[in-house]
Order: structure tokens, then C-alpha cells, then sequence
């Protein structure tokens, strides 16, 4: 089962792949202005969702590290 960082990376790298190709498509089937806009602002939504991915990839392991070092969770003072 994919975790949420897994899937956020994941979804990402497929974007950033269909963006490129739709940008690099020398096939002309879609219209110009899908190509040229469309395909850049999937990249780029794919690459800031690919980054987030990674970001929560990093911030989990170092979350369940530290957990799992000290072996006691401080509770909050209120």
C-alpha cells in the first residue's frame, strides 16, 4: 500500500512525464496552444507536487526516528 508521501512523489514524477510529453509531442494532433501552455504548467505543478512529496518523504523518517530513539513523547504544557 502506497503511503500519502509515496503517492504526493509519485503523482508528481507521473505529471512532470506527461507534461514533457505533452510538450515534446512532435505528433501535432493536439492544438499549438495545449502544447505550449498546458504542458509547461504541468511540469511545473508536477515538480512543486514532486518536491512536497519529498519534503513529507523526509520529514516522516526523521518524525518516526525520533520517536522511535527516545522512546517517550513529551506531552505539551498547557
Amino acid at each position: 500500500m502506497l503511503k500519502r508521501q509515496d503517492a504526493c512523489l509519485l503523482l508528481g514524477v507521473v505529471a512532470v512525464i506527461l507534461g514533457g510529453a505533452l510538450f515534446f509531442n512532435f505528433s501535432g494532433n493536439e492544438p499549438l496552444w495545449v502544447e505550449w501552455l498546458l504542458g509547461p504548467l504541468v511540469v511545473a505543478v508536477g515538480l512543486v507536487v514532486a518536491i512536497v512529496g519529498v519534503a513529507l518523504r523526509c520529514y516522516a523518517a526523521d518524525e518516526a526516528a525520533a520517536t522511535t530513539s527516545s522512546g517517550a513523547v513529551a506531552k505539551p504544557i498547557h
